[in-house]
């Protein structure tokens, strides 16, 4: 099922175990799913629906919907009563020739009846009986919808005391109410139903929106239903109680359609869930009814029906006819309907009729008039509502106020208008006739209504007015006026185009149309402007020569056909569209197109399957079903502005069989078509093992390649296949630098297929000591030697040498110094580090920073460092002196004072026994520089002070300038004899 969603074809609204649910195709159950879907590929068109009995076996096959049909022209037919049927062609003839015009359908039967039958299109009827005698008259109980329009789903409604349901659960049960499923069925449940027949007052009913533009108006008495179904002819035909939809009125008579379609619906195509449980009656005419009760009838309906226009008397025969076979009821039905029914005609959406009054019918406010009083003062026009019917009152005090209404109308100059609104007088004037006066295209007139038609008087039914006038400008004003004298009120004010005197004849049956590819033209009343004349059907074949008619139907059937009128002056040409047969799809691999209608948008044209080669470098086209068969549709059809583009998918095919041996593969299913490169079966991706590391690394290979390829070929379909390196073999464990190459030494004749020394490299890049040298660098040289990515090195280090304990900073370089000529294979002492870095004192400075600098300056990263602190210096001397310790020695010289050593030399020259300053400060700098340290330890002990009575002095410096000098404390004898 998932991969059914994931997979539509193209010809097919939803795929196979799949319904569209708001648009988004679902899974359903299997047995749901038509037995021609299961396990289909795109076909070219849909089975069609076909039903075959025998005395043992019923075959059916289901058609499906394309996603989209080339449709004709719209129409509308009613059924209404017990049951009228204005057919499609009935109606669209109504407005061209009224006078001639007579309900066509008067369909007495009881049982199930086709409305509309096509290849996509199902809807039917079920008329039972209206009162229980032999006749068994009939009016419409219930509508079904169905068919593949409606992808299986069923809709049926029926009376206010039936239900509706669709696929036999029940909606809309509450009132108002709407319901909608997907974009395939909009209903709305309402009060305020427009009438089917035309009548003013709403009713209750149902609003359906159905595919293919199909619109429906349901009005849902509480026994029976009144119903207009308002479409486009279906491509193959149609037929049924709507009849035909070829644009022949006079061959969907009753008794034609009867001929056609039988007495009913088959039992096995009812789609109602059962049996209208009764049996076709037989039609009846007004041939068969009682002469008393024709009588009888006839008198009625001329009452009923007081106009003498040419309409009244068609419409008085179809009143007879339900007086005679359906009671009175009926025929005073039917007099209600008249003048409502001739008002609906003259405003055929299908005809150039359009009615321009804004706002005709006063529902909600007076937008569009303003008010008209002659130089009365206002309160002459407002809203009059009466018995839930809303109309238009002139003047609000009949007896001492006269007002009206005007609105500008937009015409065109030169142009016939015809005028309608209906009217009723007021009883409160007591006056037994009520007046308007209408004034339109500068011509007034006076409309009078009398006691049968009165406003407050039981609601009289209304006048209808109608009038013509010519427009002499772009602008015409249209006003309604009452005096004092009268109370007026108006409703359903319409002004359309009129139609013209000479307007054609109704159709001719056309000669048989010809089924050779190509436009044709047919011109059933010549071509009066031009010495041209297609009395027979006749190539245009300038059209498809110029404007691509032999290809689009739509420029065959709709632009063309306005070209021939425009230029013969008519309104008749008939033209038939034949599409040229599609040429056989490609059966090689790819996305292909073909535009039938052309590409009127761009130069592009595809008039044979063509290679969508720019999809499929760019939509993924040539791999990807959906992006071919969905997504570049789509795209064709925008970009050359058409609607049937075709496009067809073959499927890549399966690959070979994959390699097993290691590497990295690639298979490009449709070529290479940006490059003369081919790989048709699978093949070695050398270069991307050489230089995109494609043979180790399996993301490399699988999709950095993939996406390599695609790009460098202009395809998307690009496959690769990795199969790893094999397994080495056990590292050794001696010391030395060790490479395997898996798969060989393409280049060269070299080959480690198991651990080998790399003796070279030990000897000339010191990969011996390097580890980075062995692992990194050698690897690298390797590979370019040998031509391949795989190469895998292997490193066991000469081991580190025994720590020194002795204090100090030591410093160990196991893979040597390659930048200068020193080479600390054991540990050494860092001795100008101690010197000039403090690496003897400071542990920071020998462990980080020294290593720093050695790596810098050796030109290498595995440098490393020891420091063992400094001795404690011993307990400091007692006696008189300077003293030195050097707690790391003396580097420099032969001299080591490890413990305290009197600085004999110092006290001698540079008077460091006297001088407690030149012992621990000049004496400590003498004995770092001159031992090459900088932890020389200095202490200075001075003489002891005397504790004897007396004056003593000591010359710590001596006494420059005299031969005395005290060097110890002494007694000042002088100065206690001479100074006291």
């Amino acid at each position: 099922c998932d991969e059914c969603v994931d997979r539509p074809y193209y010809q097919y609204e939803v795929p196979c175990y799949a319904r569209p649910v708001d648009e988004i195709p679902v899974c359903m159950e299997e047995p749901e799913c038509p037995e021609w879907c299961v396990g289909a590929g795109g076909v070219d068109t849909a089975p069609t629906t076909t039903t075959t009995t025998t005395t043992t076996t019923t075959t059916t096959t289901t058609t499906v919907a394309p996603k989209t049909l080339e449709l004709g022209a719209t129409g509308s037919c009613a059924i209404w009563g017990d049951p009228h049927v204005v057919t499609f062609d009935d109606q669209r003839e109504a407005a061209r020739n009224r006078a001639e015009w007579k309900a066509q359908a008067n369909i007495l039967h009881a049982g199930d009846f086709w409305l509309v039958k096509s290849t996509f299109m199902s809807i039917q009827g079920r008329y039972t009986c209206t009162k229980a005698d032999a006749t068994c008259m009939s009016a419409m109980r219930a509508i079904v919808f169905g068919g593949s329009f409606l992808q299986g789903n069923v809709l049926i409604v029926e009376p206010r005391n039936g239900k509706i349901t669709w696929n036999g659960k029940d909606i809309l049960t509450e009132l108002p109410s709407d319901f909608s499923f997907g974009s395939m069925v909009n209903a709305s449940y309402h009060r305020r139903s427009t009438s089917v027949v035309g009548k003013e007052e709403t009713v209750i009913g149902l609003d359906l929106e159905l595919p293919f533009d199909v619109k429906v108006l349901i009005n849902r008495h509480q026994w029976h239903l009144d119903a207009m179904i308002t479409m486009r002819q279906m491509p193959g035909g149609q037929d049924g109680h709507c009849g035909n939809f070829n644009g022949l009125a006079a061959d969907d008579s009753t008794k034609q359609i009867a001929l056609r379609m039988g007495d009913g619906v088959p039992k096995n195509e009812v789609m109602f869930p059962s049996a209208s449980g009764v049996s076709p009656a037989s039609q009846v005419t007004l041939a068969d009814c009682d002469s008393a009760v024709h009588t009888r009838a006839t008198q009625l309906c001329e009452e009923s029906i007081a106009d003498d226009s040419d309409f009244a008397k068609a419409w008085k025969d179809t009143c007879i006819f339900d007086v005679c076979f359906a009671g009175d009821d009926m025929g005073v039905n039917d007099a209600e309907d008249e003048h409502l029914v001739e008002a609906l005609w003259d405003l055929d959406t299908t005809t150039v009729k359009t009615n321009i009054v804004e706002n005709g019918v006063f529902d909600q406010d007076l937008s569009g008039w303003s008010e008209y009083n002659q130089g009365n003062r206002k309160n002459g026009a407002h809203q009059h509502r009466f018995e839930q019917h809303t109309t238009l009152h002139l003047h609000g005090h009949c007896g001492d106020t006269s007002g009206g209404v005007q609105q500008m109308l937009n015409t065109m100059p030169g142009m016939e208008y015809t005028l309608i609104f209906e009217y009723w007088g007021g009883h409160w004037d007591g006056h037994d006739v009520d007046e308007v006066e209408v004034t339109v295209g500068g011509t007034k007139q006076i409309f009078k209504a009398d006691r049968m038609h009165e406003i407050a008087d039981g609601y009289d039914k209304a006048a209808l007015a109608q009038t013509s006038f010519f427009a002499s400008s772009n602008e015409t004003l249209l006003t309604f006026w009452a005096d004092v004298k009268n109370c007026i009120d108006i409703d359903n004010v319409i002004v359309h185009e009129r139609l013209p005197e000479d307007a054609p004849v109704p159709w001719q049956a056309p000669p048989d149309a010809p089924t050779q590819p190509g436009c044709y033209v047919y011109t059933p009343n010549g071509c009066p402007k031009q010495d041209f004349d297609a009395q027979q059907w006749k190539r245009d074949s300038w059209g498809e020569e110029n404007k691509n008619a032999g290809r689009d139907a739509g420029a065959c059937l709709s632009a063309r056909a306005t070209d021939y009128n425009n230029w013969c002056g008519v309104k008749d040409v008939e033209m038939v569209f034949n599409a040229q047969p599609l040429p056989s799809p490609p059966t090689t691999q790819g996305c292909y197109v073909l535009t039938p209608s052309g590409c009127p948008k761009q130069s592009y044209d595809a008039s044979t399957w063509t290679r969508d080669t720019w999809g499929e470098q760019n939509r993924n086209s040539g791999s990807s079903q959906r992006q071919c068969l969905e997504t570049r549709k789509v795209d064709f059809d925008n970009w050359c502005g058409a609607k049937d583009t075709r496009v067809h998918w073959n499927a890549p095919p399966p690959p070979p069989a994959a390699p097993t041996e290691p590497g990295c593969y690639v298979y490009t299913p449709s070529q290479c078509p940006k490059q003369s490169y081919n790989a048709d079966k699978w093949t070695r991706d050398t270069w991307g093992e050489v230089n995109r590391r494609s043979f180790e690394s399996q993301s490399q290979c699988l999709s950095q390649r993939k996406k390599d390829f695609d790009s460098w070929c202009g395809a998307t379909d690009s496959v690769m296949h990795w199969n790893p390196p094999p397994t080495p073999p056990a590292a050794p464990t001696d010391v030395g630098c060790y490479v395997f190459t898996p798969t060989g030494c393409p280049k060269q004749s070299y080959n480690a297929n198991s651990w080998t020394r790399d003796t070279w490299g030990e000897a000339n890049r010191n990969s011996l000591r390097s580890k980075d040298q062995c692992l990194n660098t050698r690897k690298r040289e390797f590979d370019s030697w040998c031509g391949a990515k795989d190469t895998v090195m292997h490193w066991n280090g000469i081991p580190t040498p025994v720590k020194p304990t002795a204090s100090g900073c030591w410093v160990h370089t196991p893979s040597g110094c390659p930048g200068q000529g020193f080479d600390a294979k054991e540990w050494t002492r860092d001795t100008w580090g101690e010197q000039n870095r403090k690496a003897g004192e400071s542990e920071s400075q020998c462990l980080s920073q020294r290593k720093t600098d050695y790596d810098n300056w050796c030109g290498a990263r595995d440098s490393m460092m020891v420091w063992n602190a400094p001795p404690q210096a011993p307990p400091a001397p007692s006696a008189v002196g300077c003293y030195v310790f050097t707690p790391t020695g003396c580097p420099k010289q032969g001299f080591k004072a490890l413990s305290w050593t009197r600085d004999t030399w110092g006290e001698q020259n540079r008077n460091s026994l006297r001088s407690k300053s030149q012992c621990l400060s000049q004496r400590k700098v003498d004995y770092d520089n001159w031992c090459g340290a900088s932890d020389t330890v200095m202490h200075w002990n001075g003489p002891s002070k005397p504790t004897v009575p007396g004056c003593f002095v000591l010359t710590p410096s001596g006494c420059p300038r005299q031969g005395f000098d005290a060097k110890d404390w002494t007694r000042d004898t002088w100065g206690e004899q001479n100074r006291k």
